[in-house]
């Protein structure tokens, strides 16, 4: 009896290198997404000390025009921040978009290796019934 042989293992390869694109694919997107979470924070971080040199100011400097660059400058780094969440909730659903696709041929993936699994299963028992044909025969022949 031949070799078993899966007669999609080609089908099976190219899935499983989809899959692992898409695996890539979500690293990326998560990259991604992790890089503008951590200049979100950076602007936080950068709004507070703003807001710290502001409340310093009025203490310390009684220059109004301090205050007011100030203030332009915290305008500047909400709008930033606005931009920036925008770009993570779009960056979040892309992500979101990638994970399914990578769930999905996942799924299909594992579909392919169960009936994989299956037809070398039945080929086997095939096999082993034909192993065991031929020394019934052998045996029967001797008597």
């Amino acid at each position: 009896m031949k070799k078993f042989k899966y007669r999609t293992e080609s089908y099976l390869k190219f899935v499983k290198f989809e899959r692992t694109q898409a695996l890539q694919e979500l690293k990326e997107a998560e990259n991604y997404r992790n890089a503008l979470q951590k200049h979100y924070r950076d602007l936080e971080m950068e709004m507070n000390e703003a807001y710290r040199k502001n409340s310093q100011f009025g203490r310390d400097i009684k220059d109004l025009h301090f205050i007011n660059d100030n203030n332009r400058y915290i305008l500047k780094i909400k709008e930033q921040m606005q931009l920036v969440s925008q770009e993570i909730s779009m960056a979040e659903e892309e992500f979101q978009r990638r994970l399914e696709k990578l769930q999905e041929l996942q799924l299909r993936f594992r579909k392919i290796e169960l009936h994989k699994e299956n037809e070398k299963a039945k080929y086997l028992k095939k096999k082993k019934k034909l192993e065991q044909k031929q020394i019934d025969e052998i045996n029967s022949s001797r008597r």
